[in-house]
């Protein structure tokens, strides 16, 4: 019998003493670099002083990091319907 083995890529985040740490795997290298970036640009905007931000014209309204529609992360460039984006979990 032949199982088919299900590659996957993906990343580790550890606490500075590696003692707390979370695993992200993707099915797709695409996924993993988008969400590596988002992560990274996430910790380099909470390191910026809130009054910069308001000067930077950034809201917390205007930055959407991660959509999810029945566990399935949403991408802008699929087409989905109008319909399905009104009942879309969305997550900061």
């Amino acid at each position: 019998m032949h199982i088919e083995s299900k590659q996957v890529v993906g990343f580790q985040l550890c606490s500075n003493d590696t003692s707390d740490c979370a695993t992200y795997t993707f099915s797709w290298g695409i996924s993993a670099i988008q969400e590596w970036y988002k992560l990274h640009y996430m910790n380099i905007m909470a390191q910026v002083p809130l009054e910069k931000k308001i000067n930077m014209s950034y809201s917390a309204e205007e930055l959407l990091v991660t959509c999810f529609f029945d566990g399935v992360s949403c991408d802008a460039r699929s087409g989905e319907n109008a319909a399905l984006s009104a009942s879309k979990d969305w997550q900061l």
